[in-house]
């Protein structure tokens, strides 16, 4: 069997003439992982809503759930701090909210005692004499002077 040239062949075109003979090569590394892999393709546009951006609200406002949460949380979250920094017992060891305690009981020692004439006033035992401007009557209201127990257990005597 005569040989031929297989390249010319192949070739997609003739060659010009005087041009060298058209050579079929393998195809590069390259171009069989181009031909396995395709590139990658860029990734899709971002689609815009419907409505123009300008459109939009600007600003967008906590429902009053989400609020009365955020002060709900907040003020238990305050609250539960307080109790276990100023009244919380940690026991009889010194512990590091101790030096915050003294300096609260400093603070506020002044705040909640009564002079010996206020804890007099307000003391039901020593009052003997009817507070100023007080009127006494007979036809009055008295207050009931029992405590619970005392009145419970009489309720059931009578039963």
């Amino acid at each position: 069997m005569p040989r031929t040239n297989r390249s010319r062949s192949l070739a997609p075109y003739a060659p010009r003439p005087g041009a060298a003979p058209y050579h079929h090569r393998a195809p590069s590394i390259e171009h069989q992982k181009m031909a396995i892999f395709p590139p990658r393709q860029p990734p899709p546009r971002i689609k815009l809503p419907p409505v123009p951006v300008s459109a939009l609200p600007q600003t967008v406002l906590p429902t009053p759930l989400s609020r009365g949460l955020q002060l709900g949380a907040f003020a238990f979250a305050t609250g539960i701090t307080f109790y276990a920094v100023l009244i919380y017992d940690f026991g009889e060891k010194e512990h590091c909210f101790m030096p915050i305690r003294r300096w609260f009981d400093a603070q506020t020692s002044g705040l909640f005692t009564l002079s010996d004439r206020e804890r007099a006033a307000v003391d039901p035992r020593v009052r003997a004499t009817p507070l100023p401007g007080a009127v006494e009557r007979d036809n009055m209201v008295k207050p009931d002077q029992r405590t619970p127990i005392e009145y419970f257990k009489e309720r059931e005597n009578e039963r």
